[in-house]
């Protein structure tokens, strides 16, 4: 039976039409080509997939130049043909990421298939970045697919693998059989396990794999059955990402990571890790992530015997990088006198406990942390990273926490504008007008870009307050709103000596109607409304 062949790997006629794209295609330079299709595959789009439609000429051009690739396991199509994808990834030079993303019950079968492909075929020479994904769909063919992932990818420098990315899927395991196979890759450097556990005989013979890949120095690893992995590596590791794990034998795994040039770990409050990274002889870049309930200041952790770094030497390190909002009352822990650069988020004005705090115990808080940054301020060593605005802070109530603001007029030569994020408990709050007052009292030598009210309204006196100070807000903006005065709003809007921007985001639908009413009174005043 004859084949059917597909017009679209035919070979172009003599007399093909010179204007055809195809054609226009294939005459560029071979350094412009390769420039189209690196922008085309960063895009994201359909234009390459279209691209490789116009010919068989085409989508070699592809597979010859495209630098990374996505093939989704268990999908019946791809952006790439799988001949196009083991001829991208085949090439004899380069430097290509891939992602295999598995997905459904057929994944495993297809990943095994897959690889062992490009293992016969000596491999995928340009693949230098491999990302496996969705792992937690092959834990039946775990040990299947792990002892070809080294052949199917020889020259790569970075291997990731990936589970469940939330925390109700299930994890991905790893299997002994890919320490092994890691044997035939002498370039890697780099290992990622995200959502990923040692299996039990992975964990028995972990101590392997510096055997096998005694070129990884770089670990990411964020399981809390981590610690035998990064005891194992620690001899020979200088990056480490280690979040999510703060268990004993975690921390004793850390403290054995000697090399160490830098670090990633989850702030916790019990200060163990603080007292392992001020002990690692080589450490220079240090990140830590405050965790999402610790900046929001409703369920802090408790606060356990604060470690004393005295008789200690002082760190050096170049960089401390804190993502999120640190509490004011952990920042003088820090060692940041032995900081050459601070990387602050922003910071967390709330109470140390469940207790609640004092106003005067407040101030004395805010005290003590600017007291801390006051001299990496003072030598442009502090660099302001995050929230709506250059610096935000983030305040747990007006009630003890208005009038502590004023402690940070100290910072006001060194810092830029300050967005102040005024945080809800359980129930909405309506601000009053002495509230706002004490608090823009408190930032009179402050540049003000925002304050950020989340489901609260306004309580009686507050825009008249706001009309009559001398503090000049650039943006006040509502998050959820439950009540918003029309007459009152109208008066300011129309009154306000400054061209002060109100955002109003998700409303309730009576601060809706009030926003409404408020507009259309401007407007029949000849005024411009600034409400967004």
């Amino acid at each position: 039976m004859a084949e059917h062949s597909n017009p679209a790997d035919a070979a172009a006629p003599d007399d093909a039409d010179p204007f055809h794209p195809h054609q226009l295609l294939l005459g560029l330079p071979d350094l412009a080509a390769q420039c189209l299709v690196a922008h085309l595959a960063a895009s994201g789009s359909r234009a390459l997939t279209e691209l490789m439609g116009l010919c068989r000429e085409a989508r070699a051009l592809v597979a010859e130049h495209a630098p990374k690739a996505t093939w989704t396991l268990g999908r019946e199509h791809n952006q790439l043909s799988r001949a196009a994808l083991h001829a991208m990834a085949g090439r004899s030079t380069g430097d290509a990421e891939l992602t295999l993303r598995a997905q459904g019950t057929t994944s495993s079968t297809e990943l095994v298939q897959l690889l062992k492909e490009a293992g016969d075929s000596g491999g995928w020479g340009a693949v230098r970045k491999l990302r496996l994904e969705g792992l937690e769909n092959c834990q039946l063919a775990g040990a299947a697919f792990s002892v070809l992932v080294g052949t199917a990818c020889p020259h790569m420098s970075h291997l990731t693998l990936a589970g469940g990315w939330t925390r109700f899927c299930l994890r991905g395991v790893v299997e002994p059989t890919l320490f092994t196979s890691l044997s035939a890759c002498p370039s890697l450097t780099h290992l990622t396990l995200s959502n990923m556990e040692l299996s039990r005989a992975a964990a028995q013979q972990v101590h392997l794999l510096p055997t096998h890949a005694p070129g990884i120095r770089s670990l990411t690893a964020n399981h809390s059955s981590s610690a035998p992995l990064v005891a194992a590596l620690a001899p020979q590791l200088t990056a480490l990402d280690c979040r999510g794990a703060h268990s004993p034998e975690c921390l004793a795994a850390l403290a054995a990571c000697h090399r160490l040039l830098s670090v990633t770990l989850d702030f916790d409050r019990s200060w163990e890790w603080l007292r392992v990274l001020v002990q690692l002889p080589r450490l220079q870049h240090v990140t830590i992530h405050v965790p999402y309930e610790e900046h929001r200041g409703q369920h802090p952790q408790p606060q356990t015997q604060v470690p004393s770094l005295s008789g200690r030497q002082p760190c050096s390190w170049d960089t401390l990088t804190i993502k999120g909002w640190m509490a004011v009352w952990d920042l003088p822990v820090l060692p940041l006198h032995g900081v050459r650069k601070l990387q602050l988020q922003g910071l967390a004005l709330r109470p140390q406990d469940t207790a609640g705090t004092l106003p005067g115990d407040a101030r004395a808080a805010v005290d003590r942390a600017v007291s801390a940054l006051l001299p990496l301020a003072q030598r442009g060593a502090i660099e302001w990273t995050g929230g709506p605005g250059p610096v935000d802070l983030r305040v747990s109530g007006l009630d003890q926490w208005a009038g502590a603001v004023a402690a940070m007029q100290r910072l006001a030569p060194w810092i830029p504008p300050v967005c102040i994020t005024v945080m809800s408990g359980e129930e909405r709050m309506a601000v009053p007008g002495a509230q706002i007052q004490q608090l823009l009292n408190s930032m009179t030598e402050l540049s003000v870009e925002c304050i950020f009210f989340l489901c609260h309204s306004c309580g009686p006196g507050f825009w008249d307050v706001l009309q009559q100070s001398a503090v000049h807000v650039r943006v006040l903006w509502f998050w959820r709103p439950f009540d918003l005065d029309a007459g009152e709003l109208a008066l300011w809007l129309a009154a306000h000596p400054h061209h002060t921007r109100l955002k109003c985001t998700s409303p309730c639908d009576r601060a809706a109607a009030a926003l409404k009413q408020a507009q259309q009174r401007l407007a029949q005043q000849g005024g411009l409304s600034r409400v967004e």
